[in-house]
């Protein structure tokens, strides 16, 4: 799920992600339970995650498709107001990736989402990788269908964080940014 609560996709046994997009995340939930078989039509946006056109349940034969939003319904904005202090540590179970292939997050071994935007992904992309210790503080929500976290410290453990920031790194370094240029 987002950091908002809002279910976005699956995560199969094998570590593989299934995508879905967010207006499909009430009528997934409804379809398709933890521990059910299922079939996934789709198309890899990265090895490893799949952006689901066709999501049947087996044994009910109930599909959930892949079809437009109501367009008299805008978008769900972000729900920043929602979200709550979390913490999690763990070990990574999976990497998560954006569409093109950056690491955006991971899944940790309780099921935590951690997401984290893809320039934070590449500077931390030893620390995202399957099987390293994860600590992770932000903000985020936890309820029936898991938790997920939008990171602003990460590190290898709890005493060793690190805040993280979207923005990139000046070229010439922290001093060189807040130095006032020539004219």
């Amino acid at each position: 799920m987002n950091p908002d609560g809002n279910v976005d996709g699956l995560l199969l046994t094998n570590n593989t992600i299934i995508r879905v997009p967010p207006h499909l995340g009430p009528l997934l939930v409804q379809s398709v339970s933890p521990q059910d078989q299922i079939k996934v039509d789709g198309f890899t946006e990265f090895a490893g995650t799949i952006h689901a056109s066709v999501i049947m349940d087996l044994r009910t034969q109930r599909p959930v498709m892949d079809t437009p939003p109501d367009s008299a319904a805008p978008p769900p904005a972000p729900n920043l107001a929602g979200r709550q202090p979390l913490s999690a540590s763990g070990t990574v179970k999976v990497a998560t990736r954006a569409p093109r292939g950056e690491i955006d997050g991971a899944v940790l071994s309780d099921g935590t989402v951690v997401h984290v935007p893809p320039p934070v992904g590449q500077q931390y992309a030893d620390l995202l990788r399957e099987g390293q210790p994860l600590a992770v503080t932000g903000f985020g929500a936890a309820n029936a269908y898991g938790r997920s976290v939008e990171a602003t410290a990460l590190g290898p453990s709890p005493d060793r964080l690190q805040a993280v920031s979207s923005e990139p790194p000046s070229p010439a370094g922290p001093a060189a940014a807040s130095r006032p240029g020539r004219r």
